[in-house]
């Protein structure tokens, strides 16, 4: 019964994320920066990556995400793999498209954001330090769901479309190792 609750409740979040995406075109090969910029169009609504300065502040977010009402804002930790900044990032994505408006004291780190941020504008505060919350395990379960997601609402790649042959041309012709950093 918990089983099928869970697998329930996962495709749920698939689905919301799903709606939030649907119409999007995808970088190829997944790129998270493209995919933010292209988010950011999608939604007709500015999102700003920034890298969070080390903190020495116990229990600090390794990702967070501030909306504001006109723009979002998503940080991460400075000096982390490329695989883990995209983790970060895709789970900030995932409060975004799920819809969290559950607000963290931002003033716990408000001294490390940058001083072009209104602390006082912040609507929505999102900083993940440990996943004992409902919303922060849907977030990661939604960031693990997204590659799959975004693979299935992607265009089949041998389709005519002009995109879509530049898009073969570029995994014909990218350099084998070097496009396939992690």
């Amino acid at each position: 019964m918990f089983r099928m609750r869970r697998a329930r409740h996962e495709e749920q979040l698939r689905a919301i994320c799903e709606a939030q995406l649907r119409g999007m075109i995808f970088p190829k090969p997944f790129d998270i920066d493209e995919f933010l910029r292209r988010l950011s169009v999608h939604r007709k609504r500015p999102l700003h990556v920034h890298e969070l300065p080390d903190m020495d502040i116990t229990g600090a977010p390794c990702g967070v995400w501030l909306a504001f009402e006109s723009e979002d804002h998503l940080f991460h930790l400075r000096g982390i793999s490329r695989r883990h900044r995209a983790q970060v990032l895709k789970h900030e994505t995932a409060h975004i498209l799920l819809g969290h408006r559950m607000s963290m004291d931002i003033q716990a780190f408000a001294d490390v954001l940058p001083s072009a941020i209104d602390r006082e504008a912040v609507q929505h505060a999102f900083g993940r330090t440990s996943y004992d919350t409902a919303q922060e395990c849907d977030a990661e379960l939604a960031a693990s769901l997204l590659d799959e997601l975004i693979e299935d609402l992607s265009p089949d790649p041998y389709a005519c479309g002009q995109t879509d042959v530049l898009a073969r041309l570029d995994d014909a012709l990218g350099h084998p190792v070097k496009d396939r950093r992690s």
